[in-house]
């Protein structure tokens, strides 16, 4: 693995991003960020883009994805062993002398692993390394945010209003085995302005920077169509308009199932984790009986085809691979939105 010589870099300090309360926007400066931090951070959750974004269309206010600056690697640890996970990446940077930083999210932990910039596959970059990490070191992340280069996180030292504390970094000096969720807890009772900064070097992503997907394990997604949850909800006033839509459309067309599927599946707006079976409920008591049967099935469904129905496949494809749901402006584009509602993109907004 080769590492780079390089200055320190900053967490946040360059521009343009997005921001969001979670409500999204972006800003081009500094001074608009810090407008945006004083505005909100008394009266909502704050979150930034991990990437800045290099080009973005001034009139829609929509930065182009593919033109995300990846200098660094996030990871996001939720479970019940998060700061074990965290210590543990903690550690392998450490051993190797790159430059990271870690953060208590409120309720869990994220890290930051920076690198050079200067790659050609930016989202199969992303992914590449974090399943390499993950294998090497015997973690677990959550698995939305892999190769995700549109991934948001908790603005340093802004309140987290459902844990009831401050989202803080985390001092390079007590990233030990000493370190405690109760410790972290009593920290973030308070903002923490101290130095997370650890490393010398960015880390060079080239072995990693492939045009396909490594380290990939076989998902096998298991479903049963005889165990239907008949009380299954549609109704979620939570999710965007576009959502409810697609809930309440029978005869959805394919490309509509898949943008369903693929925001029940990596849906960050409510608690409730979707799996496979939950979602093929909700599909059930969702969509028309022709068209439940075109996607599970063999028949034609109620739109006008030729071809007969997909077996289930298109739904297993939608939940093994590493698909991503498109922004709002594809799916404007594509005719499954029903009205501007002012957000950017169905889950990151």
């Amino acid at each position: 693995m080769a590492i780079l010589s390089v200055t320190k870099p900053t967490l946040i300090n360059d521009f343009p991003r997005f921001v969001g309360t979670p409500h999204q926007s972006v800003v081009f400066n500094e001074t608009q960020y810090r407008e945006f931090v004083r505005s909100w951070i008394k009266m909502s959750d704050l979150y930034i883009s991990v990437y800045k974004f290099l080009q973005v269309d001034l009139e829609s206010g929509e930065p182009d994805r593919l033109s995300c600056w990846v200098d660094k690697i996030f990871f996001d640890f939720d479970t019940d062993d998060w700061l074990s996970d965290l210590l543990k990446v903690h550690d392998w940077c450490e051993r190797n002398d790159i430059i990271h930083r870690c953060h208590f999210s409120g309720r869990g932990g994220h890290a930051f692993v920076f690198c050079s910039p200067l790659v050609k596959h930016k989202k199969e970059s992303v992914a590449n390394f974090q399943r390499w990490l993950c294998n090497e070191i015997g973690v677990t992340i959550d698995h939305k945010i892999v190769g995700d280069t549109s991934r948001i996180f908790r603005v340093p030292n802004s309140w987290h209003f459902k844990a009831r504390r401050f989202c803080i970094p985390i001092s390079n000096r007590i990233l030990n085995d000493l370190l405690t969720v109760d410790i972290l807890i009593e920290l973030a009772r308070t903002q923490q302005f101290v130095d997370p900064w650890c490393g010398s070097n960015l880390l060079d992503l080239s072995p990693w920077d492939k045009p396909r997907y490594l380290y990939m394990e076989d998902q096998v997604i298991e479903f049963n169509l005889q165990e239907i949850d008949d009380m299954a909800r549609t109704d979620y006033p939570e999710f965007p308009p576009c959502v409810q839509s697609w809930l309440s459309t029978p005869d959805l067309p394919d490309y509509g199932k898949f943008l369903l599927v693929t925001f029940l599946r990596d849906q960050t707006i409510i608690d409730d984790a979707f799996d496979a079976q939950s979602i093929i409920s909700i599909l059930r008591m969702s969509l028309s009986p022709g068209e439940f049967d075109h996607y599970f099935g063999n028949g034609l469904g109620n739109l006008p085809r030729r071809h007969h129905g997909h077996r289930g496949i298109k739904f297993k494809r939608s939940m093994e691979r590493d698909y991503w749901l498109p922004p709002c402006s594809t799916i404007r584009r594509r005719g499954y939105c029903p009205g501007y509602c002012g957000r950017r993109h169905p889950i990151y907004d």
